[in-house]
């Protein structure tokens, strides 16, 4: 049996996205625009996160050959509506609670970061040092 290719089936490749979350909302977006949209992943660097992880090579966008120009189109279109947009305006509401306890814990997260990543390569190399007296210690017994 062979393997289904896209190319062979009259599909081009629109683009190519981080994730599976930004290629189906390009796809809800060129759908709403009477543009069929097909999503094609490249295999998995995570598990159980589907949504969320990065793919190898991408995520592949892909639309019918004869719609390319017009799927192009309407993405710029999209990006201009977008940047229109006053988002100091949108009220969206108040957030759900876990989203309220994951920005509350958002800041502890942020400076144990930042802490590792300052205290990480002073203690490396500290630890470097120490074992090279150590060694040089036990070269000259």
């Amino acid at each position: 049996m062979s393997e289904w290719n896209p190319e062979s089936s009259g599909l081009v490749h629109l683009m190519t996205c981080q994730n599976e979350l930004e290629a189906q909302t390009v796809k809800a977006a060129l759908e709403d625009a009477g543009i069929p949209v097909f999503v094609f992943e490249k295999g998995s660097l995570g598990i159980g996160l589907t949504h969320l992880t990065s793919r190898i090579g991408g995520v592949q966008v892909q639309v019918p050959k004869g719609q390319l120009d017009e799927a192009r189109q309407a993405l710029e279109l999209l990006q201009v509506d977008a940047a229109r947009i006053d988002w100091s305006q949108v009220d969206v509401g108040d957030p759900p609670v876990e989203v309220t306890r994951t920005l509350a814990s958002s800041g502890f997260m942020h400076r144990f970061r930042l802490m590792v990543v300052t205290l990480g390569p002073i203690v490396g190399l500290t630890l470097l040092v120490l074992s090279a007296i150590g060694a040089l210690i036990i070269v000259l017994i």
